[in-house]
């Protein structure tokens, strides 16, 4: 998701106020006589808003799932053809249009920038997928590092993206790129890693693992992997919430990222949503900060943030057979999408996976028991 920089004069002044400690652009003083606050208690819900909820609808089949939207109100995601295939698309408006592959296999687009139809995901070729970038009518596939998949996860609004390509022995490489060249970026000592955000200023959040696999065939997940940062040539671990492993989902301007992290204790491989702050922010240090799990749930994990840090994903039971949407605000922290819509019109929200400037979500749900993609915008 790539949002603008640009915040509005409300939101700057509500949070100078209740975040003294944090400025327009994420940085604080780095001293407060204040104890950080506690990212999981709620300071006020008096600014809880309510959604209106809309259903994107198909490509003519019967299922659909959104993964992103950018300040224009456009959005992206997947959605059933007449025949059950699965295709990506770009919805501007009322109207979904398709975007797969030259060869109309399967498709999915994961992402889009603020520029006028520049979406990226991926598109079969083959049986393969094969990262692609999308703009106008030009479909652009950006190949491997010598292996047979790729996927271009996300894009920044100055004609780069990121993602991952398998190189010859099959390992899933981070890559950036620019003008349609792929560039492979380092691990932190592993064979496996991925790009999954990437913003304005070139920072790139994913994960990455932190040794060699044990032999050949190994799934990546088998590995302990941590969230990383990637800026120029450097790379940085971004650790866990105590536990094993941890990945980065989405980045934003102010260089703030979200995912999902292990929490340690009695269960060691519990996941929890996180947001790492580089600098003091919304009363938070810098780290990674634990942002908790809906009430009667176990597990979380977040998928994407905004520039004033609202972060947006999923809280569920552990074998995830129930999940449930949530946004987290540095004011009234995590809230259960389901309980905020104007009205529910037999909507049950499972998964919010991106949200814009503007406080517009997207992510899938069930409407009337069918699986659709669907957008929220606040209306107070």
């Amino acid at each position: 998701m790539k949002i603008g920089k640009k915040l509005t004069s409300t939101s700057l002044l509500l949070y100078a106020v209740m975040f003294p400690l944090a400025t327009a652009n994420g940085q604080g003083s780095g001293s407060s006589s204040t104890a950080p606050l506690n990212p999981k208690a709620p300071i006020s819900t008096s600014w809880a808003p309510l959604y209106e909820i809309q259903d994107l609808g198909t490509l003519g089949g019967l299922t659909s799932a959104a993964n992103d939207i950018n300040d224009n109100g456009h959005v992206v995601g997947w959605a059933e053809n007449p025949t059950g295939l699965r295709w990506g698309f770009l919805w501007i408006g009322t109207q979904m249009y398709s975007l797969r592959h030259w060869t109309n296999e399967e498709s999915e687009t994961l992402a889009l920038s603020n520029n006028l139809e520049e979406t990226c995901g991926w598109g079969r070729s083959g049986g393969n997928r094969r990262a692609l970038i999308w703009v106008f009518d030009l479909i652009a596939d950006l190949g491997t590092f010598g292996g047979m998949e790729s996927v271009c996860v996300d894009l920044n609004n100055v004609a780069g993206s990121a993602g991952w390509a398998q190189n010859a022995q099959g390992h899933h490489r981070a890559f950036r790129e620019f003008s349609y060249i792929i560039e492979e970026l380092g691990t932190l000592g592993g064979d496996n890693a991925e790009a999954h955000g990437i913003n304005d200023s070139w920072q790139i959040a994913g994960w990455s693992e932190l040794a060699p696999d044990a032999g050949p065939g190994r799934n990546p997940v088998q590995v302990t992997r941590h969230a990383c940062r990637w800026w120029g040539a450097n790379i940085l671990d971004l650790g866990t919430l105590g536990g094993t492993d941890s990945a980065a989902e989405g980045i934003n301007e102010l260089g703030q990222i979200a995912g999902e992290a292990d929490t340690g204790g009695s269960d060691p491989e519990t996941e929890h949503a996180f947001l790492w702050l580089p600098a003091p922010a919304y009363g938070l240090n810098p780290g990674m900060h634990d942002l908790g799990t809906l009430p009667t749930m176990t597990t979380s994990k977040a998928w994407n943030l905004n520039d004033i840090g609202q972060v947006v994903g999923e809280s569920g039971t552990p074998d995830a057979a129930i999940t449930r949407a949530f946004v987290w605000d540095p004011v009234y922290r995590m809230l259960d999408l389901n309980s905020h819509l104007v009205t529910d019109d037999d909507w049950v929200l499972l998964s919010a996976r991106s949200i814009n400037t503007h406080g517009q979500i997207v992510g899938a749900g069930l409407h009337a028991g069918v699986l659709r993609a669907y957008l929220l915008t606040p209306v107070n």
